[in-house]
């Protein structure tokens, strides 16, 4: 119930706060807290989205984008479309991180 909360205050549906909660489990605090430190950031990939690349990268390790769309999210297998639509900009945007780093 805190994590939905949380989620709510940042503007989340409790479907996508759950979907982080099962996907996450108790580090989905993480992710929602990356989720309010990159809402200012330009993209245009959803916040939630980059939250998620960020902890994939520096928690689980992710190293491309392959790995955070089968491994770490699953979408590859559970949500082709939604993995499609953002494949291309998730790959850039997973570049820009390690460049900067």
């Amino acid at each position: 119930k805190m994590l939905i909360e949380e989620g709510n205050k940042l503007g989340l549906i409790n479907n996508e706060t759950e979907t982080l909660i099962y996907r996450y489990g108790s580090n989905a605090l993480e992710i929602l807290k990356l989720t309010e430190q990159l809402k200012t950031e330009e993209s245009d990939l959803p916040v939630l989205l980059r939250a998620q690349i960020h902890y994939c990268i520096e928690q689980e390790m992710s190293m491309t984008s392959e790995d955070f769309f089968i491994r770490r999210t699953g979408m590859s297998y559970f949500d082709v479309k939604e993995m499609k639509k953002w494949e291309e900009e998730v790959t850039m945007y997973m570049k820009k991180i390690f460049l900067r780093e």
